[in-house]
């Protein structure tokens, strides 16, 4: 009887082992929280991107803009590997450091001038703060990169550690609810499977040829939302094309246009809110 029993328990035990050995890591899925985000940046030539240029020609043309008030920090100078998210969360913070001035100790992120609002450049601070968070959101912990769940705790810890409360308004794929966040001045996370993203540097508006240079990428990538813009061309007096773009902050010191003509890229989406 001890025997039997004993098997018993062994078949059990290794088909537990069969199921653990072959189930996929939960970083592998798409489309989900548990996939973790490493990132790029525009000017990476190593992995897998195509490099490509847009043209639209048009006799006029009309544009439709919502953007933040205080639109959105340009920081890149990344201290860790894979910290998207972390170099995401800085600017977030940066962001929001106007109305919440504690959330940077001993540091202003940005100010009025003329009417128009201007971030401090990256500095030391900017620095310290990036690697707070990479550390409260335990970037390269589990996997390589940081989950959406990682990104979210780490965000919420260091928000709630200086006092402030937070936020997450759940956008998914909805392009309106999106916009609707922009207009209410909150910046909005993307958490990217792949990207089709066009640099402000590449971009040209010439003799009625609007170009675009970009690269398409298909890696996770995590970049802040701080716009969005409609292009409508025409030509003899007919539309010929429209074309919408979030404007974002992509983390390497670069912003530019993400093609969202299609929102198959993005795998999840939250307006932030600290206050």
């Amino acid at each position: 009887m001890k025997t039997k029993i004993t098997s018993f328990l062994f078949a059990i035990v290794l088909f537990a082992f069969s199921i653990s050995l072959f189930k996929p890591a939960s970083y592998a899925n798409s489309y989900s929280s548990t996939e973790y985000y490493s990132g790029t940046n525009y000017f990476d030539t190593s992995g897998v991107y195509e490099s490509h240029k847009e043209y639209y020609y048009y006799d006029t043309y009309e544009m439709d803009d919502i953007h933040l008030e205080r639109l959105c920090p340009n920081y890149g100078l990344i201290t860790f590997s894979n910290s998207c998210a972390p170099m995401a969360g800085t600017m977030v913070v940066a962001y929001f450091d106007y109305t919440c001035p504690d959330l940077i100790p001993n540091f202003d992120a940005g100010y009025y001038y003329n009417g128009k609002f201007r971030y401090r450049p990256e500095n030391s601070d900017i620095s310290k703060l990036e690697e707070s968070l990479y550390i409260e959101m335990g970037t390269n912990t589990e996997a390589p990169g940081t989950s959406v769940k990682q990104f979210k705790n780490g965000l919420t810890n260091y928000s709630k550690s200086k006092g402030y409360s937070i936020s997450y308004n759940d956008c998914g794929r909805n392009l309106d609810k999106i916009k609707t966040n922009i207009s209410n001045n909150l910046p909005v996370v993307l958490f990217l499977s792949s990207f089709d993203y066009f640099s402000e540097a590449g971009v040209t508006n010439k003799d009625g040829v609007y170009s675009m240079l970009g690269r398409k990428y298909n890696v996770g990538h995590v970049v802040v939302a701080f716009g969005y813009r409609q292009f409508r061309f025409y030509q003899e007096g007919k539309a010929t094309v429209t074309k919408n773009f979030l404007i974002v902050s992509f983390g390497d010191n670069t912003q530019g246009y993400l093609d969202i003509d299609s929102l198959s890229c993005i795998d999840e989406a939250y307006g932030i809110n600290i206050y």
